[in-house]
């Protein structure tokens, strides 16, 4: 028994480091994009979950053209999952990352 609680413990430890490299997407649905982001998320620092919604945010504006776009569909001010699931379905954490790079929008996060 006291060999099995450390195997298990790095089995664990071991599922979730590669959640956020080998896990892919699915945005089949908004609810299941949402669910998706959010176990990446587990699997994230601190500083890498507030990059990662920071990616997420440019690549939701990235077909904002200007404020009008913006102010016309206000949606887009928080989180779209049905946006954001076309845009990002099967792909994984780093390619999501590449993806918001290559956005034009410009999103920078602040602290209050």
């Amino acid at each position: 028994m006291k060999k099995l609680i450390p195997f298990l413990l790095v089995a664990t430890l071991a599922a979730c480091a590669n959640t956020k490299a080998d896990f892919r997407v699915d945005g089949s649905s908004a609810t299941s994009t949402e669910k998706s982001v959010l176990k990446i998320n587990r699997a994230l620092s601190d500083q890498q979950r507030l990059e990662f919604a920071v990616a997420l945010m440019r690549i939701q504006l990235s077909e904002i053209n200007n404020v009008g776009d913006l102010l016309g569909n206000p949606s887009l001010l928080s989180t779209n999952y049905s946006f954001l699931a076309n845009k990002i379905n099967g792909m994984t954490y780093q390619e999501i990352m590449d993806l918001a790079k290559k956005s034009p929008a410009i999103v920078e996060a602040t602290k209050n």
